[in-house]
């Protein structure tokens, strides 16, 4: 009796802990202490593409975003250059209104925002158009901006080819997820990230239903636990931030469908660089999530944030019948 007594209590508690805990909500507003601003740099280059890199100053978190905070974001006047140890190249500050068709497609094809969302929002990047990314090469970035001085490498690696991609549904006959097989090179660091573009058009439209590749989250990972081996994964399909599209926002939200004709971007990447997409993403994930350990973002930018780094893709084209 001693013990059922006991057990009875500790329900009585639990429960009426809970009462407690709902009984007495209360709205708080939280303020968080204000830091000091950094520049944050979101930059890369590709074989056969310029650099582009992003600046910008870190935003209080009690600040809201709109449009106008976002086109106000971007820094200028920054000298930028970049080494690819040969000869030093500095970048030109342009923004989308300065941008020819052509230039405009490229830096949309390389960043994965749609040329319309290029132009809802005057986009200001640094560029040159003269230095052109090359597999082997390393790319030494240097940032003046005021009195401050950023430093960052990043490379151009050898493209890791994957054995084969397909599609295999998900429970459904239509709806699920491509799978690839990759034959990770023994006795390297080797990193990824993966990007998908559905080019098929929208019924009764002449617009493709992935204006660019787009990574969904979990994109990065290295070979820490594959090195030299062939091993087989699955990649659901990426979303757009707020996107609008109906097949975002029922159940093939994150799923690819039979009849989509999909290009696969499977790109190898520094391991300083996978480090900071994979907390990126993890964070992303467990956003509002009360168990989630908050976390600094690592970055490979000396004396500032962010990422600097260098894609080196493998493409291939998947036809989902």
């Amino acid at each position: 009796m001693k013990t059922n007594n006991y057990f009875t209590f500790a329900i009585l508690a639990f429960l009426l802990s809970i009462l407690v805990i709902v009984g007495c909500t209360k709205e708080v507003d939280l303020e968080f202490p204000e830091g000091d601003p950094k520049i944050v740099v979101d930059g890369l280059i590709e074989p056969g593409s310029p650099p582009f890199i992003f600046l910008s100053k870190s935003n209080s978190f009690n600040q809201g975003v709109d449009p106008s905070t976002l086109s106000n974001i971007f820094l200028h006047e920054a000298i930028v250059t970049i080494n690819d140890g040969e000869n030093d190249y500095i970048l030109d500050e342009l923004c989308v209104s300065n941008l020819d068709p052509t230039q405009l497609e490229t830096l949309s094809n390389s960043i994965g925002i749609s040329v319309e969302d290029l132009e809802n929002i005057e986009y200001c990047i640094y560029t040159n158009f003269a230095l052109i990314g090359e597999i082997g090469k390393d790319y030494d970035l240097v940032i003046e901006y005021e009195n401050e001085t950023l430093h960052s490498t990043t490379s151009l690696l050898e493209p890791v080819p994957l054995d084969s991609i397909w599609f295999q549904t998900n429970g459904n006959d239509s709806l699920g997820l491509i799978h690839g097989l990759l034959s990770d090179p023994a006795n390297q660091r080797n990193a990824y990230r993966w990007f998908a573009q559905r080019i098929n058009l929208r019924p009764g439209t002449n617009v493709m239903k992935d204006p660019t590749f787009i990574a969904p989250l979990g994109s990065a990972f290295d070979d820490r636990f594959i090195d030299g081996l062939s091993f087989e994964f699955f990649a659901a399909r990426g979303i757009k931030p707020n996107s609008q599209a109906p097949e975002d926002n029922n159940i093939e939200a994150g799923l690819f469908k039979t009849g989509d004709t999909v290009v696969v971007k499977f790109s190898a990447i520094p391991h300083e660089s996978f480090m900071f997409y994979f907390i990126m993403e993890d964070q992303l994930v467990n956003n509002g999530s009360p168990f989630a350990t908050p976390t600094n973002i690592p970055s490979n930018i000396d004396g500032g944030l962010g990422v600097w780094t260098g894609y080196s893709s493998y493409f291939d084209t998947l036809v989902i019948q």
